[in-house]
């Protein structure tokens, strides 16, 4: 008999999760991985056959020989409006001079968001988690991205993903 009331417990809890009713709103979460990416531009000398190559670490693809000036576009479903918190997933060897940044396509052109410093943290497969120095306000729906190396250095960084996640609501 107990046993039947936890296992009908257990099925009605995984019910109400599974329709999102456990109580707690849960925060939108967009995480795209950086390869595979829309286009790529850049037009640094760096002996590559494209402006950004793509490779494998630890089984997890990532993009690579990304130099200054370059940048990846993405193209992304906002699943609701609000402002969102951005990290990366990212590694570099260069102790100053890398810098990453995140475009949105606007009406008007692009806007830029949250220019990051990137500092090393054990080689260019050393991923770890930046959080970028500014929040993202986007719309819900389909959005154009780029991530684009804006620092001075001609070597940048290696991206293996990034992650926005809603810390709030637009202001009206």
């Amino acid at each position: 008999m107990k046993s039947n009331k936890l296992r009908n417990l257990n099925v009605c809890l995984a019910l109400i999760a599974s329709l999102g009713l456990a109580g707690v709103a849960q925060a939108a979460t967009v995480k795209v991985k950086a390869a595979p990416f829309a286009y790529a531009e850049g037009d640094y000398p760096d002996g590559q056959p494209k402006p950004v190559s793509t490779y494998r670490v630890k089984g997890k693809k990532a993009i690579n020989y990304v130099n200054k000036g370059d940048l990846v576009g993405y193209n992304i479903d906002i699943p609701e409006s609000g402002v969102y918190q951005l990290s990366y997933s990212i590694a570099t060897e260069m102790e100053e001079g890398a810098e990453v940044s995140f475009q949105v396509k606007q009406d008007s052109g692009w806007e830029t968001y949250a220019p990051t410093t990137v500092k090393p943290q054990g080689g260019w497969d050393s991923f770890y988690k930046l959080d970028a120095s500014a929040q993202i306000p986007l719309k819900a729906g389909k959005q154009e991205v780029r991530v684009v190396a804006t620092g001075t250095n001609d070597w940048q960084w290696n991206l293996q993903s990034f992650e926005l996640n809603k810390a709030g609501e637009l202001a009206e």
